[in-house]
């Protein structure tokens, strides 16, 4: 009896561990829900939600405080925020789940913006579908004031939503070589949303230039107070307007909602994306000819990262007998473009490699593993602006977290040139201070040490912290005026300094 007890407990389990298999959580932006918020100076994700119980980790970027969940629903949904402190840069990850729960979404955010919530909606669906963008054929879109978004699926159908403030034309087509994959062209206003994105920053820095003298002249009966409270408003609208024309939504039915960042799109530019289920089921397929099969294989050696094995299934679909020549272009194209890719992955395993060996060695050398994870995430970098695959950026934000344990070195050795009835003296410099600065146009800074009497020094800081450095000589220092250094990467990477000055 307890056997059978324990056989239907586990039974009971095994049914509800493979129920989670088979369901996903996602996470879709909605322009819609996007709200501008007085958040002290900070950005932020808003999300609804079905569930009162999520729980959230900020993997990259400076969350501040905890996330925060509204006491009222909003058409029966929990509302979420969670606020982002983007001094540092505008970009976080985000991971969500329910509490107790292994089932996650996670996604990262690039367009945080100060006093503006980014709408997300969570929940769960059985049948999930992604994104699987193309390789680059080069091949152009013919407007000097538009884009081209061509979507291919073999869904039966999919929902676009495209942004409402300016007209979208979108087709529909069967793919030429294939009438069960469908074809959504999508032609972006590229220019008119460029245009909208200046008439933001346009408007924000009159809004600035105006709240400026205002506060400065604290003349409370200033008939521009006024004029201000207008900008401020419009400042707002644009924001909103700004968000919405980031990207095109789109669904298929009993499935999430998907994203396609439209922001860095310009004239001309073409952008090709396969809209796939998130699991896929290897099935035995009939190829019409051999084209289809090299192709389909390339493109499976190319989403699992193999670009030399994809570059080889390429140049065979190439040489197939009786394609057309679009399919011929296609194909080689497709082949160059895997060399370059191969050639950046190489770099980040030579990294990689390299920095497991100072760990495993214990011998870490500060300026070569700098070197070394900033080559790797540079590289990592371009593959996930080329391919769009997630792993790249998930990769780079690590290599980031072990970079921000590393502290910023600079040492080095000033000297000052004189010159005496013709003769040139060089002498260590004395008496001399040395300030940060956060900014380029800064002309004070901060006070972080002094150069030794022998011309050396040697400062540390975290990185990031500082762009350039000021050498602000004593009175009684042969140095006479300011000496500005500027840091590496901006204040990113140890360094070590050489200079020679002259007095004035």
């Amino acid at each position: 009896m307890k056997i059978l007890l324990f056989l239907g407990f586990f039974a009971f389990l095994s049914t509800i561990c493979s129920a989670q298999e088979d369901i996903k959580m996602t996470a879709d932006y909605d322009a819609e829900l996007n709200l501008v918020a007085d958040i002290g100076g900070n950005g932020g994700i808003r999300v609804l939600s079905p569930y009162d119980d999520l729980v959230v980790i900020v993997s990259s970027g400076n969350q501040v405080g905890e996330m925060k969940m509204g006491t009222d629903k909003i058409d029966g949904l929990y509302e979420y925020s969670v606020i982002i402190n983007i001094d540092n840069g505008r970009e976080a990850h985000f991971i969500f789940s329910r509490r107790g729960s292994t089932i996650k979404a996670e996604f990262s955010e690039k367009r945080l913006r100060e006093g503006l919530l980014l709408g997300y909606r969570i929940k769960s669906v059985n049948n999930p579908i992604r994104l699987s963008f193309q390789p680059s054929v080069g091949d152009m879109y013919p407007s000097a004031t538009e884009a081209l978004v061509e979507i291919s699926t073999a869904f039966e159908k999919l929902n676009i939503y495209t942004p409402t403030i300016f007209p979208f034309e979108v087709t529909e087509c069967k793919q030429e070589n294939d009438s069960s994959i469908n074809v959504y062209k999508i032609v972006v206003p590229v220019v008119r949303i460029k245009e909208l994105k200046d008439q933001f920053e346009e408007k924000s820095k009159a809004y600035e230039a105006l709240d400026k003298i205002l506060m400065e002249s604290a003349d409370g009966d200033d008939p521009r107070w006024e004029e201000l409270d207008r900008l401020e408003q419009e400042v707002n609208e644009l924001q909103v307007s700004v968000a919405s024309v980031q990207q095109i939504d789109l669904d298929a039915p009993e499935s999430n909602s998907l994203s396609i960042d439209i922001s860095q799109m310009g004239p001309r530019s073409k952008m090709v994306v396969a809209v796939v289920p998130l699991t896929q089921t290897i099935v035995k397929n009939v190829y019409k000819n051999p084209y289809d099969d090299y192709m389909n294989q390339a493109q499976n050696a190319y989403d699992n990262r193999k670009y030399g094995t994809a570059k080889k299934l390429y140049l065979q679909a190439w040489q197939t007998e009786g394609i057309t020549t679009l399919q011929a272009t296609t194909a080689q194209e497709c082949a160059n473009m895997m060399d370059g890719l191969a050639s950046r992955l190489q770099v980040v395993k030579n990294c990689a490699a390299t920095w497991r060996k100072m760990q495993e060695s214990g011998q870490v050398q500060r300026h070569l593993a700098e070197e070394c994870l900033e080559l790797a995430m540079y590289n990592l970098q371009q593959l996930h602006e080329l391919t769009h695959d997630e792993f790249y950026a998930t990769r780079q934000r690590k290599y980031q977290q072990i970079l921000s344990a590393f502290p910023v070195v600079i040492e080095g050795n000033i000297r000052v040139k004189n010159y005496y009835e013709g003769i040139m003296q060089i002498n260590s410099l004395k008496h001399c201070e040395i300030y940060a600065c956060t900014s380029p146009k800064d002309k004070t800074g901060t006070y972080i040490g002094d150069v030794n009497n022998d011309g050396t020094f040697h400062i540390q800081f975290d990185r990031g912290q500082y762009v350039k450095l000021l050498l602000k000589p004593l009175p009684d220092s042969p140095l006479k005026s300011i000496k500005e250094i500027n840091l590496k990467n901006k204040g990113k990477s140890s360094m070590t300094i050489t200079r020679d000055y002259e007095p004035n």
